[in-house]
């Protein structure tokens, strides 16, 4: 088999990075104990601190239009810095896995002996799949951790993940209510996209993209045009659109201009990452709903966790370390730097 330390290296850095996307993990144990913040006497370090942004770091970016020559750090939205977006959201996250973590610890969450032994054959696949403890060991340190934290990391994130997944089990939803949320907050939406590659300039995509809207609104088919031209790889399985909300799923720019449309409009040209859009807003199907319902219903419980949580955060006692945090200069970290 392959011994692959920087396998191994992705599957640390995605862990502790993992609770950026969902609310599944309360923060790595590091070396470095300078605190950013405490939550009822517990640190928030700055090593967690630092996995925190650069998790964040890579999942704005990915999100965010950027354009050529532009550093994405130096940008601004709505007249915020993106470094100080960056370093307020990954605080806030930390803080809020704190405050559930220890919540989860004062309700007497523990690992039941198969869910250790799952664990510790987990590490040591991992062990053995880098060729030995040494190679294990050098690649912990080189993330600021020992065998010994990334122990206790692994049992606080498992133990994490009962306490949500129990909690989301104890929320209900009726279907009634699932369906006007539904109606209310979600879109269906179809596109065209023309994207740049190796045989298209990003000059040339733009042309065929005004070119088609030129069709379009002079009274071409949409339909007719996305099934000949568009390049978006989702269009076979996803023939009639797309539905989501306003949660940030999809690329804001695309996000926001489909919100922006009535049922039936067609949007003037969005460039996003992916390339140059041309977005047609159409009406929500009748079956729909049904097939979209444990979706919804799922995004709805989150909402109430959210909810659950910040009745946490209210009677903690959080503390910021304003020096250490304002001093904390947001830079993105290279892999294997």
């Amino acid at each position: 088999m392959e011994k692959n330390p920087m396998k191994m290296k992705k599957m640390i850095a995605s862990l502790c990075a993992a609770a950026v996307m969902t609310l599944t993990f309360a923060g790595c144990t590091i070396i470095d104990n300078s605190a950013i913040a405490t939550v009822d006497g517990n640190k928030i370090t700055s090593g967690e601190f630092q996995l925190q942004v650069q998790g964040v770091l890579a999942q704005k970016e990915a999100q965010t239009q950027v354009e050529e020559g532009q550093n994405f750090l130096d940008m601004e939205v709505d007249g915020k810095k993106m470094t100080d977006i960056i370093k307020e959201e990954s605080l806030e996250q930390l803080v809020e896995q704190k405050v559930a973590a220890n919540e989860a610890k004062k309700e007497g969450m523990s690992l039941t002996d198969e869910e250790k032994k799952s664990i510790d054959d987990s590490k040591s696949s991992m062990i053995k799949n880098m060729g030995g403890k040494d190679a294990y060991e050098k690649v912990l340190k080189s993330y600021g951790l020992t065998e010994k934290t990334y122990d206790a990391l692994i049992e606080e994130n498992s133990i994490y993940s009962k306490f949500y997944n129990q909690k989301m089990e104890e929320m209900t939803v009726t279907d009634e209510e699932a369906k006007a949320e539904f109606e209310s907050k979600y879109l269906r939406a179809k596109h065209i996209l023309i994207t740049v590659d190796t045989e298209t300039t990003d000059e040339a995509a733009q042309a065929k993209a005004q070119e088609l809207l030129d069709q379009i609104n002079g009274g071409a088919d949409f339909d007719t045009l996305m099934k000949e031209n568009s390049k978006d790889p989702g269009l076979e399985s996803q023939p009639d659109g797309y539905i989501f909300t306003d949660n940030g799923a999809m690329i804001k720019e695309f996000q926001d201009a489909a919100f922006a449309l009535e049922v039936g409009q067609v949007s003037n040209i969005v460039k996003t990452t992916a390339g140059y859009h041309i977005i047609k807003r159409e009406a929500l199907l009748p079956e729909s709903f049904e097939e979209n319902k444990e979706t919804v219903i799922s995004s709805m419980k989150q909402d109430k966790f959210k909810e659950y949580i910040e009745t946490l955060k209210s009677s903690a006692k959080i503390e910021k370390d304003e020096k250490a945090y304002n001093n904390f200069k947001v830079e993105k970290i290279e892999e294997g730097a």
